[in-house]
């Protein structure tokens, strides 16, 4: 091996993964963490098993089971080079370098045509298996909104339905329940395929997804709250999982939350004040707040829930950590706990919130885990900013949430007084 060669060699070690990344081409990585993208394999394909940390120097595949910490490897991955061959490895090295390959030490034609070909079959693989998957994904979205539809359909009116009753036992009031039907017998399915079976049937309080579209809304899925009026104090059925003996949770959604909300009072067109946060009772909680003495909620504003924090904000770009929350990881070591961090990833859906709106008022919770609530809300006040609006959280006193203080006479003013954030942009 020549002095050259070695030297050319010795140049590529020495190159950092960030340095060699536009030059690999490498698209679709969208930024997760702090120095860390990831997306999909460049050979592989996938959604996300992809992942570069130039903070670490290092690079993982979880879809090709590869990964390393230098910049050669990584060139070798997405060129589907194989480092025990030295013309390969010497090809990876100019790769990184961007300097041609000693003329004595590098590939050969017939390797080249070879490598070529290998690139355009694995190309191909992978673009099958994306139309696949994506055509595996449709059927699923189209048989869960036929049964979001039948679901509906076999729905009625809130008024005088157990569903209003349950509103009722939670202190809560409707006044024009345009938004919400009542389902007298829904089943509650669990499991996949043919292990699926019904452990529960009852009514259910139902509120469908919708996004904009126009003039009009575009349903996109379907939110149900199973009730039970004899298990105060939520009034919600206790229904196990016949596998563990843990609780399953009486609220579920079906179909698609992305970029949609859940409208329960006022009107969105028109409307210059927006009012949303997670669940859709603590939204009525904080809409009896703001009523007038008749139970009239205020007519300037549209009253929205998201279904989740994540719906609400939309991502983050980044993670923060915990300040104090641990958890072991499978050496029983103490690793902390990462949360979504404060600044949005505007390329993510959110609950759309129109630019007439000049006034957005977001809810948390005060019985959810505070850190990751106070990320998230930050984050939305952060995504839906713009001039001209205001925009502020805020979060219900700790241990309740606004349903609790919204039907709670002991808070009677319309003025919220659980810890508000402003977060101006």
């Amino acid at each position: 091996m020549s002095a050259a060669t070695d030297l050319f060699i010795e140049t590529a070690r020495g190159a950092s993964i960030a340095s060699v990344v536009p030059a690999l081409g490498l698209t679709g990585l969208k930024r997760i963490g702090t120095g860390e993208e990831a997306g999909p394999c460049p050979i592989a394909g996938g959604r996300d098993g992809f992942a570069i940390n130039t903070a670490k120097n290092s690079w993982v595949c979880r879809k090709c089971g590869d990964g390393g910490r230098d910049a050669i490897g990584l060139a070798a991955h997405v060129a589907g080079l194989d480092v025990k061959r030295r013309a390969d490895f010497l090809e990876a090295c100019s790769m990184v370098t961007g300097e041609a390959v000693p003329e004595d030490e590098a590939l050969s034609d017939e390797r080249r045509a070879e490598l070529a070909k290998a690139r355009e079959e694995r190309q191909a693989a992978a673009e099958r298996e994306v139309a696949r998957r994506e055509a595996e994904q449709n059927r699923f979205r189209e048989r869960e909104w036929a049964r979001c539809v039948g679901d509906w359909k076999a729905a009625g009116p809130l008024t005088g339905s157990p569903a209003a009753a349950y509103l009722t036992a939670r202190g809560l009031a409707l006044p024009d329940p345009v938004y919400a039907r009542c389902h007298p017998n829904l089943p509650y399915w669990f499991g996949q395929g043919k292990a699926a079976q019904v452990l529960h049937r009852g009514p259910a309080l139902l509120v469908m997804f919708v996004r904009p579209a126009g003039d009009a809304w575009q349903p996109i899925g379907l939110h149900r709250t199973w009730i039970d009026l004899s298990n105060g104090p939520k009034f919600r059925p206790f229904i196990i999982d016949p596998e563990t003996g843990e609780a399953l949770a009486t609220k579920k959604m079906r179909g698609t939350k992305a970029g949609g909300l859940l409208p329960i009072a006022g009107r969105y067109s028109t409307a210059i004040r927006m009012v949303g946060g997670e669940g859709i009772e603590s939204v009525i909680g904080f809409a009896m707040r703001e009523a007038d003495e008749t139970g009239v909620f205020r007519d300037d504003t549209f009253y929205f829930a998201a279904g989740d924090l994540g719906n609400l904000a939309g991502r983050s770009v980044d993670r923060m950590r915990h300040p104090s929350l641990v958890k072991p990881d499978r050496k029983g070591r103490k690793r902390p706990v990462f949360v979504p961090g404060e600044e949005p990833d505007l390329s993510s859906p959110a609950a759309p919130i129109p630019d007439h709106v000049d006034e957005l008022v977001l809810l948390g919770d005060g019985d959810s885990e505070p850190v990751f609530t106070r990320s998230a809300m930050v984050r939305a006040c952060h995504r839906h900013a713009q001039d001209g609006r205001t925009v502020r959280a805020v979060i219900a006193d700790r241990g309740f949430d606004w349903a609790e203080n919204g039907a709670d006479p002991a808070w009677p003013l319309p003025v919220p007084t659980g810890e508000v954030h402003s977060c101006p942009r």
